[in-house]
């Protein structure tokens, strides 16, 4: 794949660098990667694939695994690593 960074610009306390993004086998498209620096190191904390949150994306699927278990942590890790093991 190639990514090509297009700018990038200061948001409230972090950076966020606007990508052009080609992988192979699928058509281009826009990634926002949203970078903080507020720890002394440079930390991904989010990513925007066609204007789709992935932070908000995954947070929402744990949440609705986390339902599926009932509330149930211990379970939905369990859960995660059959299907990580898969």
């Amino acid at each position: 794949g190639e990514i090509t960074v297009l700018g990038s610009r200061v948001v409230k306390k972090y950076f966020e660098v606007k990508t052009f993004t080609k992988l192979r086998g699928q058509e281009p498209m826009e990634v926002l990667f949203h970078v903080s620096d507020r720890s002394g190191s440079l930390l991904l904390f989010n990513l925007y694939v066609e204007g789709v949150s992935m932070l908000l994306s995954e947070r929402n699927e744990i949440g609705s695994m986390l339902d599926k278990h009932r509330g149930d942590l211990d379970k939905l890790i369990a859960d995660m690593r059959i299907l990580n093991a898969g």
